[in-house]
C-alpha cells in the first residue's frame, strides 16, 4: 500500500514538473521576439563600440639578459694595490655592478623616469614628472625572469611608439651596461697581466736565490757562516715559492672567471606590433551575446509575471 502511495506521489510530482517546464518553454516562445531583439541589439552594440569607440591598444615585448660580470670579492684590495686605484672608485664600481648585473636594481633603472624621460622627449612626447610616472605605471611592465633575464612589455595606442620606446630603453641601458662591462673586464685583464709579471719576477728571484745557494755551497766559507747564509736564503726561497703559488692560484681562478663572463644580451628583440591586443572584439561580442540572451529571458519572465499579477488583481 505504501509503495502504491509513493508511486502516485512521484507521478504527480513529475506531471507537475513537466507542466511547469512546458509553461516555461511556452513563455519563452511567446517572448522570442524580445529575446532575439535584445540579443541582436547587444551583439551590434558590442561590435560597433569595440570597432569605433574604443581606441586600439598595441603591445610589444622583449627579453634581455644582464651581464654576469662582477668585481672579484678578494680583489678589491689587490686591485687598489697593483693598479693604484682609490678605494672610493672601487666602491663606485661596486654600486654600478648592482645597477647592471643585479636583476632587481636593473628593473628599477629600466622603468625609471631618469632613463625614460629623455627617450620620450626624443620621440616627441613631452610629459611632466607626474604624467610620466602615470604613463610608466599604466603602460610599461618590466618583470624579473630566471638566469638574470628581464621581460619588458610596453603598451601604446601608437604601435610605432611602443616599438621605438622599447627599443630605445633597451639600447640606452645596453650602452651603459657595455661600458661598465668593458671597464671591469679591462681592469681584471690588466690585473691578470700584473699577476703574470709578478710571477715572472718571482721566478727570476727563485733562480737567483738557487744560484746563490749553489755558489755558497761551493765556496770555502766557514761552516757556521755558510749555515747562517743558507738558512736565510732557504727562508727567502720558501717565501718566494709561497708567494708564487698564491699568485698562480689567483691567476688560474681569474682566468676561469674571465672565461665565464658574458656581456648584456638581447634574447628576444622588440617587434613592431601589427594587430591590437585590445579591444578583443570577438570576446566582447561573445560576452554581449550571453548578457543579451540573459537580459531578454529575464525581461520575458518579468513581463509574464506582471501579466499574471494583473489578471489576479482583476479577478479579485
Amino acid at each position: 500500500m505504501n509503495e502504491e502511495n509513493d508511486s502516485a506521489i512521484n507521478r504527480d510530482y513529475y506531471d507537475e514538473y513537466e507542466i511547469d517546464l512546458r509553461e516555461y518553454i511556452q513563455v519563452l516562445w511567446n517572448g522570442k521576439e524580445i529575446v532575439i531583439g535584445i540579443f541582436i541589439i547587444a551583439v551590434l552594440a558590442a561590435g560597433i563600440i569595440s570597432n569605433y569607440f574604443i581606441a586600439p591598444i598595441y603591445k610589444t615585448e622583449a627579453t634581455i639578459q644582464l651581464s654576469n660580470v662582477q668585481q672579484l670579492p678578494n680583489q678589491v684590495e689587490s686591485v687598489a694595490q697593483f693598479l693604484q686605484q682609490e678605494q672610493g672608485d672601487i666602491k663606485l664600481k661596486n654600486e654600478l655592478q648592482n645597477n647592471y648585473t643585479d636583476v632587481n636594481s636593473a628593473v628599477e633603472i629600466l622603468k625609471s623616469t631618469k632613463l625614460i624621460a629623455p627617450i620620450m622627449k626624443e620621440l616627441g612626447k613631452n610629459y611632466n614628472l607626474s604624467e610620466l610616472k602615470s604613463y610608466i605605471d599604466k603602460n610599461i611592465n618590466i618583470t624579473n625572469g630566471s638566469n638574470k633575464n628581464i621581460n619588458i612589455t610596453i603598451k601604446s595606442k601608437d604601435p610605432e611608439l611602443a616599438y621605438k620606446l622599447t627599443n630605445n630603453i633597451i639600447n640606452n641601458f645596453k650602452a651603459d651596461s657595455k661600458k661598465y662591462y668593458n671597464e671591469i673586464v679591462t681592469e681584471q685583464e690588466s690585473y691578470l697581466k700584473t699577476i703574470e709579471k709578478e710571477i715572472e719576477r718571482l721566478d727570476k728571484r727563485l733562480v737567483m736565490t738557487n744560484e746563490t745557494i749553489d755558489k755558497i755551497n761551493q765556496s770555502s766559507v766557514e761552516t757556521l757562516e755558510k749555515s747562517i747564509l743558507l738558512d736565510g736564503l732557504a727562508s727567502k726561497l720558501n717565501t718566494y715559492q709561497q708567494q708564487r703559488n698564491e699568485l698562480l692560484e689567483r691567476k688560474y681562478r681569474l682566468k676561469y672567471v674571465l672565461s665565464t663572463y658574458h656581456p648584456f644580451e638581447i634574447l628576444n628583440p622588440p617587434y613592431m606590433p601589427e594587430e591590437p591586443v585590445s579591444p578583443n572584439i570577438k570576446l566582447n561580442i561573445a560576452i554581449a551575446s550571453v548578457l543579451g540572451l540573459m537580459l531578454g529571458v529575464f525581461i520575458v519572465f518579468v513581463k509574464e509575471f506582471m501579466a499574471e499579477s494583473n489578471n489576479i488583481v482583476i479577478k479579485d
